[in-house]
C-alpha cells in the first residue's frame, strides 16, 4: 500500500513537471500550520497568472523536501504566526531550503517567510553577517506595536501604504553579496530586498503587499499587484528589464508636450494677473527679452510681449520697482562683451507690454539681487555698485517714482565674492529675515548674516566654507530634514575639475558633509563645460518637494563623465541609515534618481528647476537643452505622482494694491476661494506682487502609524534670491505627506522694517490641497493682513457640474421623449374611437 502511495506521488510530480515545462514555471507556496489564515490563498492569486501554483507543506500532497523543490522556480512562505511559534513546523524544511537557493533557486518571503530568511530562528538564507529583526523595536520607527495598521515606506522612491503586522527590518550584509533594495521605512530600515546567495536569489518583504481588499482599504489591491510582480521580477534577476513607475513624465493631460523654442528663462511672476506664473526668457541671440504666458488649463505658453534690447542680455530680474502693484523687469547687460562691468535698466510693465529699455547711471560687477532691504515692500537692488565703472562697493539701491531714489552704500561690508549668493533668509530661527552676504575675505569666499533692516545692519555670524573646498558654488537654503529651521546648503568642488562633488549642509553651527553617491561617474560640470552664458554663471541647486513627502528634493545639472553628457540628476530626501548609505554623515541623504529616463534623455542639458506648470500644487520639471549654435530650448516633465500625499502652497504678495484695475475680469485661474460671497472685488482684481525673503513656517499634527500623534514642523522661504539663474519660485510649496488632516499652523514672517521687528501672523486650521495668498495690508498691523484661501486645486467640482447637468438634460430629453410618444399614442385612440361605429345609432 505504501508503495502504491509512494507511485501516484511520483506519476504526480512527473506530471507537474511537465505542466510546467509545456506552460507556466512552478511556484512552490506553504500551506500549513506556520501559515495565518487566508495569506497562503491570497498570494496564489497575485502568482497565478505567470506562476502554475502549487501548495506544499505536511497536509498538503506534496511536502517541503529536496524532491520537491527541484521542480520548482520559486518557492514562497507567506506570512504566519509569532516566530517562536511556528518555527517548530517548518525546522525541518531549512536544510533543503538553503540547498535549493544555493543552487539556483529563488525565495520569496513576506513578513514571517522574511523573518524567516534570517537565523534568530531561521533558515539562515542570508549571506554573511545578514540578520532580520522588528521593525518596531528600530530607532525612528513610527509603529510601535503589535496591532494591525498600514506602515508608510518608500517604494523604490515612491511613498506607499502596506498593510503591516509586526514585520520585518532586514539588516543585509551587503559586503557578502550583492543585493537590491527595493524599500525602506521612513526611518532608513529596510522593507523589502532582494539579494544573492550561491546560484540563487532570497526576496524577503517585510509587511504584507498580498494583503487582500478585506484586510485593508487604504489603498486598492492593483498597487499591491505591481509591488508583487516587482518582488518576482527582482528575485528572478530581470530588475534592469522592468519599467520603473518614472515621476516625470514627457507627456501632460490630453497627451500634450510643454516645450517654448528658443527661450532661456530668466525669471518667474504673474505678468498679466491672472494668478498664474508666467515666464521671462532670453533669446538665444541675447538680444530679446520674451515675456511668456502660461496656461493652467493645459500645458502650453504664448508669447504676450517681445522687447528688444541694444546689447547682450545676461540676466533679468522680475519685482514690482515701483510700487504700482504691476511686474517689472530690470535687465542686467553689457553693450560689448568683452566690458568688466554690467550694465542695468528697467523695462516697465503694465500687465499687457513692457515699456522701452530705461537705464540708470548705476553699473554692477556682477549680477545683483532683490530684496526687501527696509521692509517697506518696495524692491531693492544688492550687489557691488558703481557709478563711475570703476570703483566698486556693495551697495544697495533703491528705486521710487521710477528713479533711483538712494543709494545705501554698506560701509562696514567687506566686497562681495564675484558670482555668488547674496540672500534674505531667516538662519537664526526667529522667522525674521536677515542678510545673507557672501564676502570677498583675502579671495576666499566667508559668510556673513547680518540683521535687517539694511539702516541696521548688525552682524549675527559669521563662518566659512568647509575645509579644502576649492570651488563653492552658489548657496541655497531648505529645511531639508523637516525640524522647523532653514539650513544652509552648499554645492562643492573639493579639486578645480570638479571630479569630486559633493554637497555639505549647515545645521547647528556645523558643516556636515550630505552622504550622496554619486557614483564615479557624475559631478558637477566646470564652467569651460557649459556653453555661452553659462560659462559666465556659478552652478546652482534647484529645491522643491517634488514627492510631497514633506522633506525637500533637489535637482542638479551634472556631468556624466563615462559619456561627456550633461544631464539633470533628480535628488530625492531620504532619511539616512547604514544600511541604504554604509556612512551616514548626517540624517538625511539624497538618492539620484537614475531611472528617470525620460529626464535623463537630455544629454545636452544646461538648466533644470522645479515649476508648477498646471498649478495644481505638484511641482513639475523644466529643462533646458541646446547650445549657443542652435536654439535652446526648455522642455517641460510632468510631475505624474499618484499617491495619498497632500500638500499647502503659499504666496505672500506686496502690500501694494491696484487702484486704477477695475476692468480687469480674472477670476483666480483653478481655484475656488472660500471668499467669493465676502470679497468678490478682491478676485476679480489684481493684488500684489510676490516679494523676496518672505518666512513660512507649517506646524501640524500627523498620525503616523494610527496610535500616537506626531507635531511636524516645516520651514521654508520663498524667493531668497533672485539672478544668476537661480529661478527661485515665487511661491511655496510644502509636502504634507500622508496627513489629510488639517494644518493647524502656518506662520508667515515679511522683513522687517524702522517700525516694528516682528511683523509675523499666524493662521490656523488650514485645509490641505490648498492655496493661501497673503497680502500684509496694513504693513505694520499683521493682525489685519488680508489672506485669501483657495481650495480643492482642480476642477473636480467644475466636472461634477457640468456630469450633473449632462444628466439632467439627459433624464429631460427622455422624458420628452415618453412624453411625446404618449401623445401620440392618445391621438391614435382618440381617431381610432372617433371612427369606430356605433350601432347604437341605428
Amino acid at each position: 500500500m505504501h508503495c502504491f502511495i509512494f507511485l501516484l506521488r511520483l506519476l504526480f510530480i512527473a506530471s507537474l513537471l511537465e505542466l510546467g515545462t509545456l506552460g507556466l514555471p512552478i511556484a512552490l507556496i506553504y500551506r500549513g500550520p506556520a501559515t495565518c489564515h487566508g495569506c497562503s490563498e491570497t498570494i496564489a492569486d497575485r502568482l497565478r497568472s505567470k506562476y502554475q501554483i502549487i501548495y506544499v507543506g505536511p497536509k498538503e500532497q506534496l511536502d517541503v523536501n529536496k524532491d520537491t523543490l527541484s521542480m520548482a522556480q520559486l518557492y514562497v512562505q507567506p506570512g504566519g504566526g509569532d516566530l517562536d511559534e511556528t518555527w517548530p513546523h517548518v525546522r525541518r524544511y531549512a536544510s533543503p531550503l538553503r540547498d535549493y537557493v544555493r543552487n539556483g533557486g529563488r525565495y520569496l518571503g513576506t513578513c514571517l517567510g522574511a523573518y524567516l530568511a534570517g537565523t534568530l530562528p531561521g533558515f539562515d538564507l542570508l549571506p554573511g553577517k545578514g540578520q532580520t529583526d522588528q521593525y518596531i523595536t528600530s530607532k525612528g520607527a513610527v509603529i510601535t506595536s503589535e496591532i494591525d495598521t498600514v506602515v508608510p515606506l518608500y517604494w523604490r522612491g515612491i511613498l506607499r501604504h502596506v498593510y503591516f503586522q509586526d514585520g520585518t527590518r532586514l539588516m543585509i550584509d551587503r559586503t557578502a553579496a550583492p543585493a537590491e533594495i527595493l524599500a525602506v521605512y521612513t526611518n532608513g530600515e529596510i522593507a523589502a530586498a532582494v539579494q544573492n546567495n550561491g546560484k540563487g536569489r532570497v526576496g524577503m518583504v517585510g509587511p504584507h503587499p498580498e494583503a487582500d481588499e478585506n484586510d485593508m482599504n487604504y489603498e486598492n489591491t492593483f498597487r499591491y499587484l505591481l509591488i508583487i510582480c516587482f518582488i518576482i521580477h527582482a528575485i528572478n534577476g530581470q530588475t534592469k528589464t522592468i519599467t520603473k513607475e518614472n515621476v516625470f513624465v514627457e507627456h501632460f493631460s490630453n497627451n500634450k508636450k510643454y516645450a517654448i523654442d528658443d527661450c532661456i528663462p530668466l525669471a518667474f511672476g504673474d505678468f498679466n494677473a491672472d494668478k498664474i506664473v508666467d515666464i521671462f526668457c532670453r533669446n538665444t541671440k541675447a538680444n530679446s527679452i520674451v515675456v511668456m504666458l502660461n496656461d493652467d488649463r493645459s500645458p502650453t505658453s504664448k508669447v504676450q510681449y517681445i522687447a528688444n534690447i541694444t546689447g547682450i542680455i545676461y540676466d533679468a530680474l522680475a519685482a514690482d520697482f515701483d510700487g504700482d502693484s504691476k511686474l517689472d523687469l530690470f535687465i542686467i547687460y553689457k553693450t560689448e562683451s568683452d566690458e568688466s562691468f554690467y550694465s542695468g535698466g528697467f523695462l516697465w510693465g503694465d500687465r499687457i507690454k513692457l515699456s522701452d529699455l530705461q537705464p540708470i547711471p548705476y553699473s554692477f560687477q556682477t549680477i545683483p539681487t532683490t530684496l526687501d532691504a527696509n521692509g517697506d515692500s518696495y524692491v531693492e537692488l544688492l550687489g557691488m555698485i558703481s557709478n563711475d565703472q570703476i570703483n566698486f562697493k556693495p551697495a544697495c539701491l533703491t528705486f521710487k517714482n521710477r528713479t533711483v531714489y538712494n543709494v545705501e552704500t554698506l560701509n562696514n561690508v567687506d566686497d562681495l565674492f564675484p558670482s555668488s549668493t547674496q540672500a534674505t533668509v531667516d538662519l537664526n530661527h526667529d522667522l525674521v529675515a536677515d542678510l545673507f552676504l557672501t564676502i570677498n575675505h583675502n579671495n576666499k569666499p566667508k559668510f556673513r548674516l547680518y540683521e535687517l533692516p539694511i539702516t541696521k545692519m548688525t552682524l549675527i555670524v559669521e563662518y566659512d566654507p568647509p575645509d579644502d573646498v576649492a570651488i563653492c558654488h552658489l548657496s541655497t537654503f531648505a529645511d531639508i530634514d523637516a525640524d522647523g529651521e532653514l539650513e544652509h546648503i552648499l554645492p562643492v568642488c573639493m579639486n578645480f575639475d570638479c571630479s569630486d562633488s559633493r554637497i555639505y549642509v549647515r545645521d547647528n553651527n556645523k558643516w556636515y558633509k550630505l552622504p550622496i553617491d554619486f557614483g564615479k561617474d557624475l559631478r558637477f560640470p566646470s564652467k569651460n563645460e557649459f556653453p555661452p552664458p553659462f560659462d559666465q554663471i556659478p552652478i546652482s541647486i534647484k529645491v522643491a518637494d517634488y514627492n510631497l513627502d514633506g522633506f525637500p528634493d533637489m535637482v542638479a545639472v551634472m556631468k556624466n563623465s563615462s559619456n561627456g553628457n550633461t544631464v539633470s540628476i533628480i535628488l530625492q530626501n531620504r532619511a539616512c541609515s547604514d544600511a541604504n548609505s554604509g556612512n551616514c554623515t548626517y540624517n538625511r541623504t539624497f538618492a539620484p534618481q537614475i531611472d528617470e529616463i525620460y529626464v535623463l534623455a537630455g544629454t545636452n542639458t544646461t538648466l533644470a528647476v522645479f515649476f508648477d506648470v498646471l498649478e495644481d500644487g505638484y511641482p513639475d520639471l523644466l529643462v533646458l537643452q541646446g547650445s549657443s549654435k542652435q536654439n535652446f530650448k526648455l522642455i517641460g516633465f510632468q510631475n505624474s505622482l499618484f499617491q495619498d500625499v497632500h500638500f499647502i502652497k503659499v504666496m505672500v504678495l506686496s502690500t501694494f494694491s491696484c487702484d486704477t484695475c477695475s476692468h480687469q475680469r480674472k477670476l483666480v485661474g483653478k481655484f475656488l476661494s472660500e471668499a467669493i460671497i465676502a470679497s468678490t472685488k478682491f478676485l476679480f482684481q489684481p493684488y500684489g506682487n510676490d516679494q523676496p525673503g518672505q518666512s513660512i513656517k507649517m506646524e501640524t499634527i500627523t498620525i503616523l502609524d494610527g496610535i500616537k500623534d506626531n507635531w511636524i514642523q516645516l520651514s521654508a522661504v520663498q524667493m531668497s534670491q533672485s539672478g544668476q539663474l537661480t529661478l527661485e519660485l515665487p511661491y511655496v510649496i510644502i509636502g504634507l505627506g500622508a496627513t489629510p488632516n488639517f494644518v493647524e499652523k502656518i506662520t508667515v514672517a515679511i522683513p522687517p522694517n524702522s517700525q516694528s521687528n516682528q511683523l509675523i501672523r499666524t493662521y490656523t486650521q488650514m485645509i490641505p490641497n490648498s492655496q493661501i495668498v497673503v497680502v500684509p495690508s496694513p504693513l505694520t498691523n499683521p493682525e489685519k493682513w488680508h489672506s485669501k484661501l483657495f481650495i480643492t486645486p482642480s476642477r473636480m467640482i467644475l466636472h461634477t457640474g457640468i456630469a450633473l447637468s449632462v444628466t439632467l438634460v439627459v433624464l429631460s430629453g427622455v422624458l420628452a421623449i415618453l412624453q411625446y410618444r404618449e401623445k401620440i399614442e392618445d391621438d391614435r385612440e382618440r381617431k381610432v374611437q372617433s371612427q369606430r361605429f356605433h350601432y347604437d345609432a341605428l
